[in-house]
């Protein structure tokens, strides 16, 4: 082994990658079941004949149910609420983006975050739908959403309508969010004049039109929500609502039609989705027409419901955004799709005792079905030594329980039919969450000790690199019996763990998580007399740092979800010079920029969260700063030591900083005047973008001009992506990562060392947030277990290519006057 063994580092990159992955692997497999499921029939009967589904996209119910100015934004659906229907609020699951709430509300089941990930044109959607199951379907709105649950087998009868995606302007140019859903109005209407008798429709039993109103989501993007541009998007989206429900209850003069109206994800004060927050989660529901009872009166909602709501005194029903399947495949009268793990909502359903029983009764016998389904789909990937089936006694003798439910039908024991059947769907879940994560302990097994085994490895080239060459030449021999010993038994569990894979039938993927642990310690054996032989020169020394460095570690996965903690890490870097022998004579100078920088970024974490507000004073002044920043830095005598001189790179930055400036200025007003993102101002932008990010490459050849330079564009690029106090933060982080690196260079710390400690560390951390990940309870704490885990391994990836592109960047030339060791010098001698 080298002292710095740079060729290991393409492959704990490559690990990296994998254990990023593993995290959908281990919490959250698809729960698509691929062989065929057979539809549990629907006999019920019911008064409605056709649904009309409206879907606001990237609505939250904190917009449409708010009523604190003292009037409704959506007037027509306030109407609904408190006349015609019931309301209340749809939880959706995260990722809260548009493809997976779609799959939630129209087949019944949550795709796994990783979803979000694949493109919706380019992949089908392969599982049953509410759509799959009527006897037609018309459909209206985006070509990323409509066309998704047309494609695959037995869809002849679903037609689709789309605008161009062209249309989907996100500058917000034009009043375009309104214009989108104003076409699916105009749209419509001209299908009815044209092609509404081709098809036969007044005949239909089981017809669905769908509505996607894609709106209020392009407002929330361009405009940001709270805006007035939001606000007239949601009153143009009420207004088309009204006018459809009008134009349908002409053509369907029969009181047999249902009006559905939600969201597929809400959306935050900055126009962003994705998260787990409660704006994100918390979608409106409205439902009206035939099958649906009409407004109660009741006292529960107080305190439930927020009081900008005005609607504490009606009833609020509470859904998860999967049960919308199931309450438009019972109304409807048609199968519950079958992947669907939705549970019916009867508080909804205007239905007699004995038809709510029917009905409930339905939606278990569908989860038994797609039960019994996975538990085959697992049984047959493993030998039976290795099966061990659901332990519940309802679902082992589920037969009995649904033929006790029939009898208490029978008998007109409803109540005690719909607790039978409750119990019997809570279990049904249960089992199917049992078998979707049937593989989750084995998996996180592996992974841990994958974890654990290249943690090992980074521990022994840190000891290599800060070993003496007396000690690494000292390498004790070890004897041939024990290599080949151990090589003997390390490819017996090898061939073990491949045939015991091939045996169970289970996925070939599963080989690396076998593998890999054992490949990993296989490595770290070979080297541990080594190891043991010289861990005692390091234990005295190291075992203080290694408690400071846990406390550390813990104060940083606590600062995950309490941001404070920060500014008590800071404050600790802050005393570094102060405990650290080497940073004694340290220039005071350059101590005071570490003291006051650290200080200055402590301040930042009690900050309030950006909002999507725009606040242009701060880029204003931050871009000021930067000029004032480098001409003082360039022309001051005071700093003559640091050798910076203006050249073409720091000119051309100062140069180009004030157009950037006017470039914000412009862009802000115009997006206040609804005009949208002016082309020139777009032209502007990418040029300025392009521009910095070419200069951070120019210039002189050594660190302290290279590192103005990069600092210099790396802020201006970052005020360009800012909308608040933000951008303020450059100005503080890069006098502090100056000092760092010159306390680095006084301290003559192994750069590559250093950076097998940070992967050490975030492996540690890693690990915590992997046991941290959650797939039950609040969507917002699944949201946020997922993204720890996530940001913490992307942070990994990315120091792994920042640590590679700095050798590009920063390149030194010792020779120069401009080097760090000279400007250290220089500092003394003025």
């Amino acid at each position: 082994m080298s002292r710095s063994n740079m060729g290991l580092l393409p492959i704990i990159f490559i690990l990296h990658l994998f254990f990023l992955v593993s995290i959908f692997d281990i919490y959250f497999r698809s729960p698509i079941i691929e062989e065929p499921i057979k539809a549990v029939n629907n006999n019920l009967i019911t008064n409605t004949k056709r649904l009309v589904l409206f879907v606001g996209d990237g609505l939250p119910a904190e917009h449409l149910f708010d009523f604190s100015s003292g009037y409704s934004k959506a007037p027509f659906l306030r109407s609904v609420i408190e006349n015609k229907g019931s309301w209340g609020v749809s939880h959706t699951r995260v990722p809260t983006e548009s493809r997976p709430g779609h799959v939630a509300m129209i087949a019944g089941f949550y795709e796994d975050p990783s979803a979000v990930f694949r493109g919706w044109k380019e992949n089908p959607v392969l599982f049953d739908s509410v759509f799959n199951q009527s006897a037609i379907t018309f459909s209206w709105g985006s070509p990323d959403i409509v066309p998704m649950f047309s494609k695959g087998p037995k869809t002849d009868h679903i037609h689709y309508f789309t605008y161009s995606s062209e249309m989907e302007d996100m500058s917000g140019k034009n009043h375009s969010a309104a214009q989108l859903d104003s076409w699916v109005l105009n749209n419509f209407k001209q299908f009815i004049q044209y092609n509404f008798s081709s098809y036969n429709i007044y005949e239909k039993s089981q017809l669905i039109f769908f509505f996607h109103l894609l709106g209020t989501d392009v407002a929330g993007h361009a405009n940001k929500p709270y805006t007035l541009q939001y606000e007239s998007t949601i009153k143009n989206m009420d207004r088309v609502v009204k006018e459809l429900h009008s134009i349908i209850e002409k053509l369907f003069d029969d009181d047999k039609t249902t009006y559905l109206f939600t969201s597929d994800h809400g959306m935050t004060v900055w126009g962003s989705h994705g998260a787990g927050s409660m704006i994100e989660t918390e979608t409106p529901i409205i439902v009206w027409g035939a099958g649906i009872k009409k407004p109660l009166m009741s006292n529960n909602s107080v305190g439930l419901t927020p009081d900008n709501w005005k609607l504490s005194h009606l009833y609020r029903h509470d859904i998860n955004q999967a049960d919308i399947a199931v309450l438009m495949s019972v109304l409807l009268g048609v199968s519950i799709p079958v992947h669907s793990v939705g549970t019916l909502p009867l508080d909804f359903l205007d239905f007699s005792e004995q038809d709510r029983a029917k009905a409930y009764i339905l939606n278990a016998m569908q989860l038994v079905t797609q039960l019994k389904a996975k538990e085959y789909q697992v049984r047959s990937q493993l030998a039976n030594c290795f099966f061990y089936p659901f332990p519940n006694t309802i679902i082992s003798n589920y037969e009995e329980v649904i033929y006790n439910i029939g009898k208490a039908i029978a008998s007109l024991d409803f109540l005690a039919a719909e607790d039978l059947t409750h119990h019997l769907i809570v279990s049904s879940l249960a089992g199917l969450d049992y078998y979707n994560t049937y593989f989750q302990n084995f998996l996180l097994t592996c992974t841990v000790l994958s974890f654990l085994g290249l943690g090992a490895i980074v521990i022994a080239e840190i000891m290599y690199s800060y070993s003496s060459d007396e000690v690494i030449e000292s390498e004790p021999q070890v004897s041939r019996i024990k290599i080949f010993i151990l090589k003997m038994a390390f490819s017996f569990i090898f061939l073990f763990s491949i045939i015991l894979t091939l045996v169970n039938a289970l996925p070939r993927r599963f080989i690396i998580y076998l593998v890999l642990p054992l490949s990993l310690w296989y490595w770290t054996f070979l080297k541990y007399s080594w190891i043991l032989s010289h861990i005692d020169v390091f234990k005295r020394s190291v075992i203080t740092k290694i408690i400071l460095y846990g406390l550390g570690l813990k104060l940083i996965v606590l600062s995950f979800t309490s941001r404070w903690l920060l500014s008590l890490i800071l404050f600790g870097l802050c005393v570094w010079p102060m405990v650290n022998h080497k940073l004694v004579d340290a220039p005071k100078e350059y101590k005071l920029v570490w003291y006051l920088s650290c200080i200055g970024l402590s301040v930042f974490p009690f900050l309030p969260i950006v909002g999507g507000e725009e606040q242009l004073f701060f880029k204003i002044f931050t871009g000021c700063a930067w000029i004032i920043v480098e001409f003082t830095l360039h022309k001051s005598s005071t700093l003559k030591y640091l050798g910076l001189k203006f050249n073409f790179v720091s000119l051309t930055q100062l140069f180009f900083t004030p157009l950037l400036l006017w470039n914000i200025y412009t862009i802000t007003n115009s997006f206040k005047r609804g005009e949208g993102l002016p082309l020139v101002n777009q032209c502007i932008s990418y040029f300025l973008l392009v521009l910095f990010l070419g200069l951070m490459f120019g210039g002189p050849n050594t660190l302290i001009s290279r590192f103005n330079t990069v600092s210099c564009s790396v802020g201006l690029i970052f005020l360009m992506f800012s909308s608040s106090y933000e951008a303020i933060f450059p100005l503080f982080l890069a006098p502090n990562l100056l000092c760092w690196i010159l306390f680095e260079r006084i301290i003559k710390a192994n750069s590559t060392a250093l950076f097998m400690i940070v992967l050490l560390l975030c492996n540690s951390m890693a690990i915590q947030f992997l046991f941290n990940v959650n797939n039950k309870g609040s969507w917002l704490e699944i949201g946020t277990s997922i993204s720890h885990f996530v940001i913490m391994k992307s942070i990994v990836l990315f120091l792994f290519i920042l640590f590679h592109c700095t050798k590009y960047i920063t390149t030194l030339k010792i020779s120069s006057s401009l080097d760090c060791d000279d400007v250290l010098r220089k500092w003394h001698e003025s």
